[in-house]
């Protein structure tokens, strides 16, 4: 027996867990063929740690390969997907990737420090901060930035890149004076929310001088406030003992989204059109359009905590101290998870998917679909450990992912025909493209210990009965 053999034996070993490979879904039928890579261009030039897909001014695909040394610093490399398939590297210390930008710093100690932006496809922005290192914080999108060096009594920047003109917008905040507490950025990145010590709220324009005091917190209580999803006018949403508050960010109250006690230490959290809070010791969900009446979403447990909400519902988990994943989760009062990881809702909030059983050394599990209304759970496939769900509702994921080898693929899932169709074998990992049509695959190396290459291949359309 090969020593290959032998490690991917020992593998199996210490897992603990049995795996089952050429299936998917129990009945689900396996469709197509792998697709012939050998005349495939390649995106690896060296080899990386991470992967990031990334889309040029011109939106074409560039994937970014970067490799962390023993000292921090970060060789990062971009490779374009599409001709004239150029390269461009960058060197520094990494600090955050965004679909359309990524953030490094070039440190100096006695110099000013270095921000580097850098947009797909070769555009480069530096923004000079004050010495030494720094934290960093992005809106959603990633088109602004809050910097705060971490030398006392320095200068903090803020602001705002404009993507289609390659262009930086930026201001200074007084150094901590007064100190703040958090900052926020609204979903589109265009205010950034500074709370401060002094118990009053800040709002600023991250591509403008505007600025405007936004009204009182108290330091001493619990902060529970958010942004309300983009359905509605851009307003804060604030959890208070009179109910749930939507202000608008001259500071104003708009309206009382609800009048039941919210209470600010326990979850709290908006996104995609509901605000989720905890009142009376139940946990609810109200829209934030006021088109539905609050929901009750079953007992608060302050042993669980909150792991995902969508579409009105929110999942719960039961976790050990410090523990991030493969645990046990609810919807409502309807366990649907033994020990698993990666609990995601549908888009469109009906369906709860998940990784069972992923407690392994890979973070391989079985992939799962339940209905937020109850019923069976639903084997979609197996030893999968990436999955994402496409915009037709369609989910790629990647399966027989126990160890690596040619026997790993990705595969498009139809959760309604009962059909998993082939994109890629001998395939390790996947990033989507956000249309859904495509994907950055990562192909499993031709020698054992080799790097990773890195290609794109179409997504077969959706098949309508």
């Amino acid at each position: 027996m090969s020593p290959g053999r032998l490690i991917g034996l020992a593998t199996l070993l210490l897992t603990g867990c049995s795996y089952t490979f050429s299936r998917e879904g129990d009945d689900f039928v396996l469709i197509g063929k792998p697709v012939d890579f050998s005349d495939a261009p390649r995106a690896r030039q060296s080899p990386s740690q991470n992967h990031h897909l990334m889309f040029g001014r011109d939106a074409s695909p560039w994937v970014v390969l970067s490799d962390q040394d023993l000292t921090g610093l970060t060789d990062v490399q971009e490779v374009q997907l599409a001709p004239p398939f150029d390269v461009q590297s960058e060197g520094g210390t990494f600090l955050a990737f965004t679909p359309k930008t990524y953030y490094g710093l070039v440190e100096h100690t006695d110099t000013p420090s270095s921000l580097i932006i850098h947009l797909g496809g070769g555009s480069r922005n530096r923004l000079d901060v004050d010495p030494g290192p720094g934290r960093l914080t992005l809106s959603p999108k990633g088109n602004a930035f809050f910097w705060v060096p971490n030398t006392p009594g320095t200068t903090q920047r803020f602001g705002s890149i404009d993507i289609t003109k390659n262009t930086i917008v930026s201001r200074g905040l007084p150094p901590n004076d007064p100190p703040w507490i958090s900052v926020e950025f609204d979903p589109d990145g265009e205010e950034l929310v500074v709370f401060g010590s002094d118990g009053l709220m800040r709002g600023f324009s991250t591509h403008g001088d505007t600025s405007v005091l936004l009204g009182a917190w108290r330091p001493a209580d619990p902060l529970a406030l958010s942004f309300a999803p983009r359905v509605i006018e851009k307003a804060l949403v604030s959890c208070t003992p009179a109910g749930i508050e939507l202000h608008g960010f001259d500071g104003t109250l708009i309206r009382l989204l609800v009048v039941e006690h919210c209470r600010a230490d326990r979850p709290f959290a908006a996104g995609e059109g509901f605000v989720y809070y905890v009142s009376d010791e139940r946990l609810r969900s109200i829209s934030v359009d006021g088109k539905h009446a609050p929901r009750d979403l079953g007992p608060y447990i302050a042993e669980r905590r909150l792991l995902a909400a969508g579409g009105g519902n929110v999942a719960t988990a039961e976790l050990a101290q410090g523990q991030s994943s493969a645990g046990p989760a609810w919807v409502g009062e309807q366990k649907i998870m033994e020990r698993g990881r990666e609990l995601r809702f549908s888009r469109d909030g009906q369906k709860v998917r998940f990784l069972e059983h992923a407690a392994t050394l890979e973070g391989v599990g079985d992939l799962y679909s339940v209905s937020v209304d109850g019923g069976e759970r639903v084997l979609l496939a197996r030893n999968v450990h990436r999955y994402a769900e496409l915009p037709d509702g369609r989910v790629l994921a990647a399966t027989n992912q126990a160890f690596i080898g040619p026997h790993n693929r990705v595969v498009v899932i139809d959760e309604e025909a009962r059909t998993a169709t082939y994109v890629a074998g001998a395939a390790r990992d996947f990033e989507a493209f956000p249309d859904g049509e495509r994907a950055l695959v990562g192909l499993v190396p031709e020698k054992a210990g080799g790097a990773i290459d890195w290609t794109v291949v179409p997504i077969s359309p959706r098949t309508l009965p």
